[in-house]
């Protein structure tokens, strides 16, 4: 939530002495974010599109997007690249008109404010919801962070295959930035590799200290508002600030999960924090006490706060009471003041200090044209030595009473016409503001709208159509045309007496009397919503009346239960069950249950959902009160990892995160209880607070012969520093550690260190450890020490092992279903090799354990293949060879595609990443790209005249709808063959053809969008020109050929079933948005696609020489 509105509007509230607002522009439009460049001007992102620029005291428009305002989608971020002096680089950050997608843009702005050019960086994932966009952009180290919200899905904020509900790390192109934690991941997604870090909700702002190179993120948070330092996310946890399905934030935090450094809550404090920025300039002329501070707003309250920069969690210190509401932009400026945008106000301040003593009038009053009869306000304010005096005047006489910072006139009458102005006294001086005239205009009765449809007594499931309908009269001009309507949508939300706040709905046509739209939650999970419908009429003379009705939706009570104690489950949030939410009809909510859960030392295995369905689901609310119960069957004792996975080593272990299954499964602890009693209270296990410098807990009290055992992955194989954190009042005192029952540390002697809370670091160095899941066991060889962890850090590794294919050679030629013998040799030190594996592609063929080692692939289909082999090692070392490319021709009689890596001709290029030959490449992850313009064209010479039967399209998004197929024997002398208009296909197969050619080409008039023609592949078929058999015989077999399959369902969200298969067969899927593809094996012509992103893929698979493509949807 962040786009929202609070009710009161407040006046002018007391600074700190010294300090004023200073009004510096107004009729600005929704501004979310604003930048300063090194020549001082300030640039302005508007949520409608528009890029504007504050220089020399006017506002002009620089660059317009087209998006949309629906919701809380629009442009959303904007940031200067580092050298803007030089290149006049600027990002922004907005949503497509159709609300499908968020786009990453670069402009280019010169010195006079003309952009000279404009492109496409990136665009992210499919938006799933209005809300929780993010948006925020920053440049770091050269590096550009990019926040992205969660699309209103909690869980995909821990997904790291999307972009979804993280913070990203790009070079300046878009590329995945170098060091991010998953850059070096073999077949990592782009998404993963881009990430920096995880578990956001809705990361609205991003600030850069520009002292500590510190990064802070101001996080939209669920029950806590959050500010979180992403400068360097802890990878022991996982880089994860905590926002998943369970929807938790601030302290109610898994422990293993980033914490924010500061968070709020509570109705003294509001319900969104919606500006942050680091106050360190090089130089300004605010006071010490104001300096190094992270100053930040909430939506729903007034006030401007701010936390230590260097300390962040010692509390906060409160600037101003008032005076900053509906505050979405903040920023530093280049003279060291603090800048900020009035969002619905519309209007650009400065903050100012001045130490002078005298007053000084900082915003002056406006002259105003006021109506007869309506209520008119004037404001002044000023700056001093406090406390400041007000005295308004009328025409130059005092008006009695009029003594404060603003004069207002309730009912104006015209001999209220006059000008007026204040006089501003202190005890240093007098000043006199400018004068304000106020002109007064005739009486004109304001028109007066009645909403008929819907009656507020109408309750609403989410989703439902809800039909409206009004009319309007006006004094003067009888009854109002429908060109007189315009309707708003807002969604209010109020959790508590102080928090009510709205967003807005989507967009209703203007101009109309009737109609219908969507109830929609926007993804709030919180029974306390309702919709206002808002319908403002205007009259010939330009007045205005408004009316509105308020409907609330339908609710119901959700109870979450389970037939063992303990369990947490996800209904709509994470507890304990059992628990119940009171939630609105027609909501979609997550329902997920543990697979396993253990209580005490049994082990329960998840059974099923009382209503049916698989353990994590997604269901709408029903219409009545409903529970839903998660059964559990005994499965054993035995022991699970504390945290739910196994340690990952090298890394860290907390002593008191033994894993789950109970005395003498787990631990074997001497004495009945918990003596610390402060954490795992139903454990044996003495566990107390820890005051080592990093706090959390610590094993207490242990005595000779206790043990503890933690399930690991050690997924390095090497040698390793163990190291020990530990605590001794006095004595001679060890402890050993045990990795599946052999001891890997001899005696570890624990150092006097003069108390149970005086911590030491001991450490030894292991022996050479294998890769795996294993059980380590900390044993107690003494009594009365403590120990708060361990950490284990690689010291090297095994010696260097390395594979090669000694047989087929690199681009050997085989013939169709040939059985083909791949060998491999190793060398491998005195490592033990455990075994060899094949592969084709990621595909895997096969693998051996001896020496010599070979795989004999049988029958191989015409194609051309890239084979690796993959050694692995008794410890889990492993190493991968050069690949091989081999290519296996078809039989005789064969279909081949003509224009297969033949010479290709275009009429122009997007950029040199997209050239003509990526079309006739045989891969569907490359393709060609014109420039943005009508015409385009790309031709292929086949090298010899054909006879032409079929010629088949794959298209990216950017296709051509309307275009002409042509052949030529001569380049120049082209002979329509084929017009297309109005094609709305990605795929385009067109067979049949009687042409006889050697060059092919494809004229493109019309594109299907803004961008140009995009083709992934472009391929030919025929025979030559002097066969005996007929072009459109040949086509006709071959197309039938690919009739034979049928997918369905299509769209789709988990199988489909390929009808018309014969044999299981591994199938190529391309993702036609980002070129990434998958191979996936099916299953009795089943082929599961639950894994793939939503969006458009083509499916290739062999039938005989034929390969079949078909194009398919994931929902």
């Amino acid at each position: 939530m962040w786009l929202l509105l609070w009710m009161p509007l407040m006046a002018y509230g007391q600074l700190p002495a010294g300090f004023t607002q200073r009004k510096l522009a107004d009729k600005l439009k929704e501004v979310i974010e604003l930048v300063h460049a090194p020549d001082g001007r300030i640039f302005m992102a508007e949520r409608s599109g528009n890029v504007k620029v504050y220089q020399n005291g006017t506002v002009s428009t620089v660059h317009t997007v087209a998006t949309t305002t629906d919701d809380e989608q629009g442009l959303l971020g904007i940031t200067l690249h580092p050298q803007f002096a030089t290149n006049g680089k600027c990002y922004i950050f907005y949503t497509n008109p159709a609300k499908k997608y968020h786009y990453l843009d670069l402009i280019t702005i010169n010195g006079t404010n003309q952009v000279s050019s404009s492109e496409r960086v990136m665009q992210f994932d499919s938006i799933k919801g209005g809300l929780h966009n993010g948006g925020a952009l920053r440049f770091k180290d050269n590096l550009l962070y990019v926040a992205i919200g969660e699309s209103s899905t909690p869980a995909d904020a821990i997904d790291l295959n999307t972009y979804r509900g993280k913070i990203l790390r790009l070079t300046e192109d878009g590329q995945p930035a170098p060091g991010n934690p998953y850059y070096n991941e073999a077949g990592a997604s782009r998404q993963k590799r881009s990430i920096w870090a995880i578990g956001m909700r809705n990361p609205w702002k991003m600030a850069l200290d520009p002292v500590s190179q510190k990064l802070f993120v101001v996080n939209v948070g669920g029950t806590y508002e959050e500010i979180n330092d992403v400068t360097s996310p802890d990878p022991a946890k996982k880089y994860n600030y905590g926002w998943d399905s369970g929807q938790k934030s601030g302290p109610q935090q898994d422990a293993n999960t980033i914490q924010p450094v500061f968070a709020y809550t509570g109705e003294s404090w509001g319900c969104a924090i919606t500006t942050g920025v680091f106050f360190n300039p090089p130089t300004t002329n605010y006071p010490a006490e104001y300096r190094n501070r992270f100053y930040f707003t909430d939506w729903c309250r007034p006030w401007l706060r701010s936390i230590d920069a260097t300390n962040p969690g010692a509390g906060h210190r409160e600037f101003s009471a008032e005076s900053f509401y509906r505050i979405l932009g903040t920023s530093v400026g280049i003279d060291g003041n603090i800048y900020y945008v009035k969002y619905h106000e519309g209007t650009l301040w400065r903050l100012e200090y001045n130490a002078s003593q005298a007053p000084a009038i900082t915003n002056q009053p406006e002259s105003k044209s006021i109506v007869e009869g309506d209520a008119v306000t004037f404001s002044v304010t000023a700056n001093g030595v406090n406390p400041l005096m007000y005295q308004w005047q009328k025409n130059g006489v005092s008006i009695a009473g009029a003594t404060a910072s603003t004069f207002s006139i309730s009912q104006v009458k015209p001999a209220d016409a006059a000008n007026y102005r204040c006089v501003v006294t202190n005890s240093a001086g007098s000043i006199t503001s400018a004068e304000a005239k106020l002109t007064v205009l005739p009486f004109n009765a304001r028109p007066v709208p009645r909403i008929l449809q819907p009656a507020s007594s109408l309750t609403y499931n989410v989703d439902d159509m809800v039909q409206f309908a009004a009319e309007a009269t006006d004094a003067e001009d009888g009854t109002l045309p429908a060109s007189a309507f315009r309707w708003e949508l807002r969604q209010f939300h109020k959790d508590d007496p102080t928090s009510e706040h709205w967003h807005p709905g989507p967009a209703i046509a203007p101009g109309i009397k009737s109609g219908s739209f969507k109830a929609s939650n926007g993804g709030e999970l919180s029974p306390n919503l309702w919709i206002r419908l808002l319908l403002t009429v205007t009259d010939s003379k330009g007045r205005t009346g408004t009316d509105s009705v308020d409907i609330y939706p339908n609710k119901v009570t959700l109870t979450a239960n389970a037939t063992v104690p303990g369990v947490r489950l996800v209904m709509a949030g994470e507890d304990v069950a059992p628990f119940s939410r009171e939630l609105v009809v027609g909501a979609t909510i997550d329902l997920k249950a543990p697979l396993q859960h253990s209580v005490g030392d049994s082990l329960y295995e998840f059974a099923g959902w009382s209503h049916g369905g698989a353990a994590s689901q997604t269901l709408r609310v029903p219409g009545a009160n409903t529970t839903y119960t998660a059964s559990y069957q005994f499965k054993s004792t035995a022991q699970n990892p504390f945290l739910g996975a196994p340690v990952a080593l090298p890394g860290k272990i907390e002593a008191e995160n033994f894993d789950f299954g109970g005395k003498e499964i787990a631990y074997h602890d001497a004495t009945t209880g918990n003596s610390g009693k402060q954490h795992r209270e139903n454990d044996d296990v003495d566990i107390e607070g820890c005051a080592d410098v990093s706090g959390g807990y610590n094993i207490g009290y242990v005595a000779t012969g206790e043990w503890l055992e933690y399930t690991v992955d050690i997924t390095t194989a090497g040698r390793y520093t163990l190291a020990a954190r530990v605590a001794n009042p006095g004595g001679a005192k060890s402890f050993h550690v045990e990795l599946d029952g052999q001891t890997v540390s001899g005696a570890i002697a624990v150092p006097v260190t003069g108390g149970f809370q005086a911590w030491q670091t001991v450490s030894v160095t292991t022996p050479e450890l294998s890769t795996g899941r294993k059980i380590l066991r900390v044993v107690m060889d003494a009594t009365d020490f403590n120990l708060n962890y361990l950490t284990f850090a690689l010291v090297d590794q095994p010696a260097s092992l390395e594979v090669a294919i000694t047989a087929p050679t690199n681009n050997t030629e085989f013939s169709a279903h040939a059985n083909i013998t791949v060998q491999a040799s190793v060398t491998a030190g005195p490592s033990t090799i455990s075994r060899v594996e094949f592969f084709q592609g990621s595909t895997k063929l096969g693998e051996d354990a001896t020496s010599p080692y070979e795989y004999t692939w049988s029958h191989v289909a015409a194609g051309t293949y890239s084979i690796t082999a993959k050694a692995t090692t008794t410890t889990g070392q492993s190493a991968v060879s050069i690949p091989v490319t081999i290519t296996v021709k078809p039989e005789m009689g064969g279909r081949t595609n003509l224009a297969l890596n033949k010479p290709t001709v275009v009429s122009s290029t997007e950029n040199g990443s997209f050239p003509g030959q990526s079309a006739v490449d045989g891969k569907l992850n490359t393709r060609w790209s014109s420039q943005f313009s009508d015409p385009q064209w790309i031709y292929v010479d086949l090298g010899a005249v054909y006879a032409l039967s079929e010629v088949k399209i794959t298209w990216e998004d950017a296709r051509g709808k309307d275009y002409q197929l042509q052949v030529a024997n001569v380049v120049g002398e082209w002979n329509d063959v084929k017009s297309i208009t109005n094609n709305t296909a990605l795929v385009n197969t067109h067979t049949g053809l009687n042409a006889t050619g050697r060059y092919v080409r494809i004229y493109g008039t019309k594109r299907h969008n803004q961008y140009g023609y995009s083709i992934f592949e472009l391929e030919v078929y025929g025979s030559s020109s002097t066969g005996t058999r007929s072009a459109s015989d040949h086509s006709t077999t071959e197309f039938a050929d690919e009739k034979l399959f049928v997918l369905y369902p299509n769209p789709a969200q988990t199988i489909v079933t390929i009808k018309g298969l014969e044999s299981d067969c591994i199938c190529t899927i391309v993702h036609l948005g980002t070129g990434h593809q998958y191979k996936v094996q099916t299953v009795n012509q089943y082929l599961d696609v639950s894994n793939l992103q939503t969006g458009t893929y083509v499916i290739e698979f062999s039938s005989g020489n034929r390969l079949i493509r078909k194009r398919f949807i994931k929902q």
